[in-house]
């Protein structure tokens, strides 16, 4: 009884076996078949690929452009609040009253009323060059995405 079985599991294990790989088997073929039939669209798609990156390298300089601009921004908030905090700790004397400071201290104080007014001015700029590139990058995301779903079976159970 026992052998009996075991001799039908392996028998039902085989025949599985060869049925899948089987099924494996024409579907790789397929795959392969459908892939060299349709060589035209690949190159097709290829010189499409190529005349759109030719397209967006005229667009490259620019890009940098605008990088080194904002780099240079904020730098130069950067740069005016550490002139102000020296100018500032540099001119301070605590014996002298606010209207007999020197103009170095009002100069410290001056350099950093303008970091901030600079980084208030700025910051809505920076904000929509985030903005706009958040959402340039989300349709260009989409417009990458396989045209079929992908079948996740543990979602849909």
């Amino acid at each position: 009884c026992g052998s009996g079985l075991s001799q039908k599991a392996e028998e039902e294990f085989s025949s599985t076996h060869s049925t899948l790989e089987y099924d494996y088997l024409n579907a790789v073929n397929e795959t392969i078949r459908n892939i060299v039939s349709s060589g035209g669209h690949i190159d097709n798609a290829r010189d499409e690929v190529h005349d759109a990156l030719k397209y967006l390298d005229k667009y490259e300089a620019v890009w940098n452009g605008v990088g080194i601009l904002l780099a240079c921004l904020f730098f130069l908030i950067v740069v005016v609040f550490v002139v102000g905090s020296f100018c500032g700790s540099f001119g301070y004397s605590r014996e002298a009253q606010p209207n007999s400071r020197s103009s170095v201290s009002n100069c410290g104080g001056r350099c950093i009323l303008g970091g901030i007014f600079i980084g208030v001015v700025s910051s809505p700029v920076l904000l929509m060059t985030a903005t706009v590139s958040f959402g340039l990058a989300t349709g260009v995301q989409k417009l990458c995405e396989d045209l079929q779903p992908p079948n996740y079976p543990v979602l849909r159970e």
